[in-house]
């Protein structure tokens, strides 16, 4: 499997207006045509040249979500990519399957709520015991005002014993 994550100091800028994925009468009624018939620049970016606006559409999709902050290096992570209409499966066939033994550890975003890290640890504890695993870890990200960056900490004091 490559690593086609990239890292970056800058995530790539996504055009609004250029990146809609809707039939053509709903973008020029909602969007691209104004209510006395003028055309955006934007329909004129799009379909003078459709094949290659979905060329260019599907680089800076793959980029947007291939590029995470540098600061998330030392992760070394991979990212499967399921492209198309994800509401067209149905939930067990968005399901995948991993080793549990091969999971480190987690970290909690910023915004992650006081509950929902309940519920994970819960269900890390869950995995634990039927792994016979007591080394997991968890983190917690935070934004450094000192440096500027996004930085995690261990939660040292959240152990497993006795499993």
């Amino acid at each position: 499997m490559s690593n086609y994550l990239q890292y970056d100091k800058k995530h790539p800028e996504i055009d609004f207006f250029r990146s809609f994925q809707l039939p053509i009468p709903v973008l020029n009624a909602n969007w691209y045509v104004s209510e006395n018939g003028q055309i955006s620049s934007c329909h004129d970016d799009v379909f003078d040249n459709v094949s290659e606006w979905r060329n260019q559409y599907w680089v800076k999709f793959i980029n947007s979500i291939t590029v995470k902050n540098q600061d998330w290096d030392y992760e070394k992570e991979y990212r499967l990519i399921l492209t198309g209409m994800t509401s067209d499966l149905d939930s067990s066939e968005r399901k995948l399957k991993y080793d549990f033994n091969d999971l480190e550890g987690i970290i909690f975003g910023i915004n992650t709520s006081e509950q929902d890290k309940l519920e994970i640890i819960k269900i890390i504890e869950s995995k634990c015991r039927t792994n016979n695993r007591n080394n997991f870890k968890f983190y917690q990200s935070y934004y450094s005002s000192y440096n500027g960056q996004i930085e995690s900490k261990e939660l040292s004091f959240l152990k497993f014993k006795g499993l």
